[in-house]
C-alpha cells in the first residue's frame, strides 16, 4: 500500500501510536521510525536534514527539549502533526514503501488531522471513563450500604436498646454523671423546652449506639459501657461538678 496523501501519513502515524494524543505531537526518534530512515546514533543529523528539507520553523513546527537518558543528555525534537505529515509524506521511497506495508489508503486529501476526529476519538474515551467511575462509585456505594445494614443488624443482635439506668444501676448521681459525659463527647446534647431543661436529644455519632425513643428520652445498648469511663471515674467526675443531690433530679 501507498502513503500519498497528508491525510494517510496522518492516519499511519495514528494506528502506529506515534502520536501524542494529549499534546497531538511526534517525538523524533519515533518520526524516524515510521518513515524507515536507519539512522543508527546519526538521529539528530537525520532530524537536521529533515528541519532543513522542509524550512521547518522551531516552535512553529517543532520544538527542541533537553532529555537525560541515563548519563548521556540528548537533543529531544518533537513535531507539530502537520510538520510530521509532510516528513512521512516525503519519505515515500521504494524503500520507505516496503517499511510501511501496513499504511492505510484514504478516499479524501487534507492538510492535517480532522478536529472532528480527535473529538470523536475523545469523547470515545470520556465516556468509557465516565462508565468505568460510575461503575466504580456504584460498586463503593453498594459496599458502604451493606456495612451499614451489617452493623446495624450487629447492634439489634447484641441487645434492643434501654435506658442508662438499667445498664449502670439505680445511682442517679452515676446516671447523671454518665449522660453529661455523653454530652461532653458529643452523642447527645441537651433538649430544651420553653426555656428549661428537658431531656436530650441524640446526635448522629451518637446513633451508632443509641436510640430515641421519645422526644426527650435515648435508650442505649449495653455496649455503651465500652464507651463510657469506669463507674468509679464517673462518680469522681460527678463530684468535679457538683452533682450531689442527684436523688431529685429526673433521670433518663
Amino acid at each position: 500500500m501507498q502513503i500519498t496523501t497528508l491525510e494517510q501519513a496522518a492516519r499511519h502515524l495514528m494506528d502506529v501510536g506515534a502520536v501524542d494524543m494529549n499534546t497531538m505531537t511526534v517525538e523524533g526518534k519515533q518520526l524516524l521510525e515510521v518513515c524507515g530512515y536507519e539512522f543508527g546514533k546519526d538521529q539528530k543529523k537525520f532530524l537536521d536534514r529533515i528541519v532543513d528539507r522542509h524550512e521547518f520553523e522551531i516552535n512553529k513546527d517543532f520544538t527542541i527539549d533537553i532529555v537525560v537518558d541515563g548519563n548521556i543528555k540528548r537533543n529531544a525534537y518533537r513535531f507539530t502533526m502537520n510538520a510530521a505529515n509532510h516528513a512521512l509524506l516525503a519519505a515515500m521511497t521504494e524503500k520507505g514503501k516496503v517499511a510501511r506495508q501496513q499504511a492505510i489508503d484514504m478516499k479524501e486529501a487534507v492538510d492535517s488531522v480532522p478536529m472532528e476526529m480527535v473529538e470523536r476519538m475523545m469523547a470515545s474515551l470520556a465516556d468509557k471513563l465516565t462508565e468505568r467511575a460510575g461503575a466504580e462509585i456504584a460498586k463503593l456505594a453498594h459496599s458502604k450500604d451493606s456495612e451499614i445494614k451489617d452493623r446495624n443488624e450487629l447492634i439489634i443482635r447484641k441487645s434492643q436498646p434501654v435506658s442508662l439506668t438499667k445498664i449502670l444501676g439505680n445511682s442517679h448521681k452515676v446516671v447523671q454523671a454518665a449522660n453529661l459525659w455523653l454530652e461532653e463527647a458529643g452523642y447527645q446534647t441537651v433538649r430544651f423546652k420553653d426555656g428549661k431543661r428537658n431531656g436530650w436529644t441524640i446526635t448522629d455519632e451518637g446513633r451508632e449506639l443509641g436510640a430515641q425513643v421519645s422526644e426527650s428520652s435515648i435508650f442505649w445498648v449495653p455496649d455503651i459501657k465500652q464507651v463510657l469511663p469506669p463507674v468509679s471515674e464517673l462518680l469522681d467526675y460527678a463530684e468535679r461538678l457538683g452533682l450531689k443531690d442527684m436523688k431529685k433530679m429526673e433521670v433518663m
